[in-house]
């Protein structure tokens, strides 16, 4: 049968009110940050910009920043569920390295700064930013590359900071765009739908297209999704489910990825059912990260 809608936000000015909510959920909550240097989330007309900072006091996990949601008696574990959220203008920027060289614990080499006298690319200053206008920006320096994604997360508690969870992430690394599902049993890496990471190919604006031709564009529109095929709790077996990934240009063909899945975090005895689920924008690597959130939504389908 095909998926019905549950919940719907659209986050036009910032709201988190669902014009959707058959369960009467509620509100999408901002969850506290994790491991974060700083974080801030704050409305445009066109969305809520979600920005995190990661420094070196969080070691080697990963920082956090996130809008959940947790029912009441949470949701029954055998549920087949559809959780999507949309969003654009992704950006990130690393801390400048000239008094202490490159951090051990970073996944990928640090590269020298190309932008203009050696700056690193600036993220565009949004109102409502609570970054330093000069954040990461010293000129003829090392900047570290960041590794962070936009994750969609179903829980076993009551809320997104857990230790185990079921995860479907748009990931940016230093060598692109990809689709990744952490925690899952396949460890096989997925090859990367877009690269290199060119964050400026991200912002939208003035282009010049490949017939020759030009003209303003919109941001692309990154779409996520994670599908879960619950399971009974008395069934001691991992959970199912997808990730998908779609890059959509009005100008170009979407550029699409899918990866199935198996994870043992909500297997029964550890969770008898869902305690919260949501999206959240996590990094591992050192700097800011800002996204811009445009919609977000859970659809179910119905049992047969």
């Amino acid at each position: 049968m095909p998926f019905g809608e549950l919940y719907a936000v659209n986050f036009a000015n910032g709201n988190r009110h669902p014009h959707v909510d058959l369960n009467g959920w509620g509100d999408l909550l901002v969850a506290p940050p994790v491991r974060a240097l700083l974080a801030n989330s704050f409305g445009v007309s066109e969305g809520l910009v979600l920005e995190l900072a990661r420094g070196e006091a969080a070691g080697t996990d990963s920082a956090q920043t996130a809008l959940y949601l947790a029912p009441a008696g949470g949701i029954a574990l055998d549920s087949r569920l559809l959780m999507r959220v949309t969003f654009d203008r992704p950006r990130a920027e690393g801390f400048p390295l000239d008094s202490h060289g490159e951090f051990a614990e970073e996944i990928e080499r640090a590269q020298r700064s190309t932008g203009e006298e050696g700056r690193p690319g600036r993220a565009a200053e949004i109102p409502g930013s609570v970054f330093p206008a000069d954040f990461g920006s010293t000129p003829g320096t090392l900047t570290v590359p960041e590794a962070w994604a936009v994750a969609l997360l179903l829980s076993p508690g009551q809320n997104l900071a857990q230790p185990q969870m079921s995860i479907a992430t748009c990931q940016f690394r230093t060598n692109g765009v990809r689709l990744n599902t952490p925690g899952s049993i396949q460890r096989d890496p997925a090859a990367a739908l877009e690269s290199p990471l060119n964050y400026d190919a991200y912002k939208g604006g003035y282009i010049a297209f490949p017939n020759g031709s030009d003209g303003e564009v919109d941001p692309p529109i990154f779409t996520l999704e994670q599908s879960f095929c619950g399971v009974a709790p008395e069934e001691d077996i991992p959970t199912v489910g997808c990730g998908l990934l779609t890059i959509s240009r009005s100008w170009l063909e979407p550029r699409r990825d899918h990866r199935l899945f198996s994870s043992s975090a909500l297997t029964s005895p550890l969770a008898p059912n869902i305690g919260a689920l949501g999206v959240a924008l996590a990094a591992l690597g050192l700097g800011r990260m800002t996204v811009r959130l445009r919609s977000f939504e859970v659809l179910r389908n119905p049992e047969q």
